[in-house]
Parts: structure tokens; C-alpha cells; sequence
């Protein structure tokens, strides 16, 4: 739960354009970056705030890469082993039913297909988390903006009846553009400024938000 002593800015909807942080960046959110945001040097003060930011984003890639393999091995294994139940139970039982062996099939190709699609889901987490380590080493390159913000609070319940399945979604107001705060503490309210940080990785340009309250 977040702090609710929190100075944010309740709205009743979601930002009508929202960056999500250390992603790709679209050419209608790089150009409100580079219209609205003031160009600043990229000093070793900014680089050592933008540099936290891509390693905390690079652990929780990697965490995520993890528990995605994990499940994918597991879903594959368990529509294997389905599938040889349903081999051996046609093969073994005298009596059987259609049902006995269309079910597991069935369940079988749904876990196989589940699993091979997490599996080329954590390739491009991969990819992903191999770009933000190249923009790391390519940081000298960056263009680095500031912004003076704001900070939106969005709450949603995933089911209106449980209020314990509440959400909140935290946003930098950067006016035309909201960037939502994932790694979100006290710290952005202290920060005066916010940054962003533009960086062309492989043709890729790759957008990256932070303050720097976060060293």
C-alpha cells in the first residue's frame, strides 16, 4: 500500500497519454519530451540517478524473466505429462471413454501451448533487459531533459465489491504527458524536478525517467 500521507493529485481516470518508464518510446511521446522538457547537461550527478534507475529496472527484468521460465517449464511439463496419461490410459484400459482421453488431450495442448508462449515471452524480456544494459554503457550519448511535475493518483478496484482488491497507479504530470511511477516513494515528492533521459540503443529510442532524489 502506498504511503497515503502522499501529496498526489486524486483523478477519477486514467492520463490520456501515458510513457511507461525505461521502454521504447513512441515519436508522439518523444516529441511532447523534446517540445515541453528543458534540454539539460547530463552530468555526473543526473548519470549516477539514471544509472540507479536502469540497474533497478534490470533486477526486476530479471526477477521477471525468472518466474516466467519457471512457469512456462511448468505448464510444458504438466501438458506432457497429460498427454501420456492420456496415451497410456488408451493403450492400457480396456474399457474407456471418450471423455477419459479427449480431456487430457486437450488440457494437455492447452499447458503445452500456454508454456511455449511464455517461453518466447521471456525471450523478449530478454531482449528487453539486454537493451536497457547496453543504455547503461551508452549513457555518455543520452539527451537529457528536465520537467517540473505533478503527482496523479489513480484508484481502480478490481472487483468493486472486495475492497481489498484496490489498485493504485501512480503518475508524474509532465502536462500533455504522464509517466507512470512503478519504483514510486516518498522521494518524488521531495524532488523538485523530474528527468528524462532519451537514448538511441540499436536504433531503438529507449526513454528513461527518474529525479534526483534517487542516488
Amino acid at each position: 500500500m502506498m504511503n497515503s500521507e502522499i501529496s498526489c493529485r486524486q483523478i477519477s481516470r486514467r492520463p490520456y497519454r501515458i510513457q511507461k518508464n525505461c521502454v521504447p518510446i513512441d515519436m508522439g511521446s518523444e516529441s511532447l519530451v523534446r517540445s515541453k522538457g528543458i534540454h539539460c547537461e547530463f552530468d555526473d550527478r543526473l548519470r549516477r540517478a539514471f544509472n540507479s534507475t536502469v540497474r533497478q529496472n534490470s533486477v526486476r527484468s530479471s526477477l521477471g524473466k525468472g518466474i516466467i521460465l519457471a512457469f512456462g517449464a511448468f505448464s510444458i511439463g504438466s501438458g506432457t505429462l497429460a498427454l501420456l496419461i492420456a496415451l497410456i490410459t488408451a493403450f492400457t484400459a480396456e474399457d474407456t471413454s471418450k471423455a477419459a482421453i479427449v480431456v487430457p488431450v486437450v488440457l494437455g495442448v492447452i499447458f503445452i501451448a500456454a508454456g511455449i508462449g511464455l517461453l518466447i515471452y521471456s525471450g523478449k524480456v530478454k531482449d528487453y533487459s539486454s537493451l536497457c544494459s547496453q543504455a547503461e554503457m551508452l549513457c555518455d550519448s543520452a539527451e537529457c531533459f528536465r520537467f517540473k511535475f505533478k503527482l496523479l493518483r489513480y484508484t481502480y478496484w478490481r472487483n468493486e465489491s472486495d475492497p481489498e482488491s484496490e489498485v493504485t497507479e501512480i503518475y508524474a504530470d509532465l502536462g500533455e504527458l504522464a509517466v507512470e511511477i512503478f519504483n514510486f516513494s516518498d522521494k518524488w515528492e521531495r524532488a523538485e524536478y523530474a528527468y528524462a533521459a532519451l537514448i538511441d540503443v540499436n536504433g531503438t529510442h529507449m526513454f528513461f525517467f527518474f529525479n534526483d532524489e534517487e542516488q
